[in-house]
């Protein structure tokens, strides 16, 4: 079973929060759980950000006609195409309580989550015969950490 995870501003715990900790949780065969309430970490770094768009999107950009196939023409498709798709991909989720389907903004991720999105798209990009070229090598030490 996926982690659950719910944003809350300071003092505004809500009763929607706590209906979704105990559908979380009556879903799951297990007995116990843990909460953790943290702050939320920074947003993505510039660094990340740069990596991203230069080497990830661009990526997408170098095979975009290469992967066009009967369905979807690639090729018509810019930056910020690629972009959503992977948004579309990575970041849906649905709120438990309402059922309503939604998509994160890149713009909220934390350092942390930005990075496990940079790996995902990599995963995706790679699969489909993109490569990372070694000129963004150092932009990828630098958004990453490695």
């Amino acid at each position: 079973m996926s982690k659950l995870t719910i944003y809350i501003q300071k003092g505004a715990f809500s009763l929607q929060a706590l209906e979704q900790i105990q559908e979380y949780t009556n879903k799951s065969n297990k007995d116990c759980f843990e909460l953790t309430v943290a702050p939320v970490k920074s947003a993505r770094s510039a660094a990340q950000n740069k990596f991203y768009w230069k080497a990830i999107i661009g990526g997408f950009m170098d095979i975009r006609g290469a992967i066009s196939n009967d369905k979807t023409d690639f090729c018509k498709w810019g930056k910020e195409d690629f972009h959503e798709a992977m948004k579309e991909k990575l970041l849906r989720g649905k709120n438990l309580t309402t059922g309503r389907v939604y998509t994160r903004s890149t713009t909220s991720l934390s350092v942390e989550e930005f990075s496990e999105y940079i790996e995902n798209c990599i995963d995706i990009l790679v699969r489909l015969g993109g490569v990372i070229m070694d000129k963004h090598n150092g932009l990828y030490r630098e958004a990453m950490g490695a």
